[in-house]
């Protein structure tokens, strides 16, 4: 076992955290059947090995960043936006960090926050289908339909042969005709993010 070959490095332990909190989201996603005990145990155990990792590292950023991913899953949302902030702040450069902490502005009703980091996002690097994508949807609840056409044009320029982008586009131009707007909950912080692209969201020690 890695951990028993290299017992101060905290890398092994947040890997195993990670398991747990898979292990969790899956039970969590069946739904009304799902064993809460099952999903709490998970959680549990998730931040076991957390804690282990940063008690050989404080400062370890992945570590923090699945603690942030339990304390989202269980509703404490300020608490993960404190965390997450923290891990931005430290890594100004980690886009997909930034990403992920508008998401939660956005889960926590700043939609003002989650629009200015996309934007920013979008800023430092053009051709960023994933925060272009979050802007769209955000856009979108707002029934701004010129500006989230606006961000899936640009996103279909380096997604030509997107035929889930080519859909979305045509919907939003019929809710665009229609003045009708499409209100969904943000997704959870999680470890990748939602199409059009997958890039991973740990950020790097």
């Amino acid at each position: 076992e890695l951990r028993k070959l290299e017992p101060n490095n905290p890398v092994h332990a947040t890997d195993l955290a990670s398991i747990y909190i898979g292990r969790a989201d899956r039970e969590s996603a069946v739904g009304e059947k799902a064993d809460k005990t099952k999903v709490s145990n998970n959680q549990i155990d998730a931040e076991k090995f957390l804690d282990q990792a940063l008690k050989l590292d404080q400062g370890f950023a992945p570590a923090h960043f699945q603690m942030a991913i339990i304390e989202e899953r269980r509703g404490k949302l300020p608490e993960a936006i404190a965390r997450v902030e923290k891990l931005s702040k430290e890594s100004p450069n980690d886009l997909p960090l930034a990403i992920q902490l508008g998401a939660l502005y956005l889960k926590n009703n700043q939609a003002d926050l989650a629009e200015k980091i996309w934007n920013a996002v979008v800023t430092a690097k053009g051709d960023y289908a994933n925060a272009r994508w979050y802007l769209a949807q955000l856009f979108e609840s707002q029934k701004r339909y010129d500006e989230e056409l606006t961000q899936l044009t640009e996103i279909q320029k380096t997604n030509k042969d997107n035929t889930q982008l080519v859909k979305k586009i045509e919907e939003v131009m019929k809710l665009k005709e229609a003045g009708i707007v499409d209100d969904k909950a943000p997704a959870p912080l999680s470890e990748k993010i939602p199409l059009p692209a997958t890039d991973q969201t740990a950020p790097k020690k």
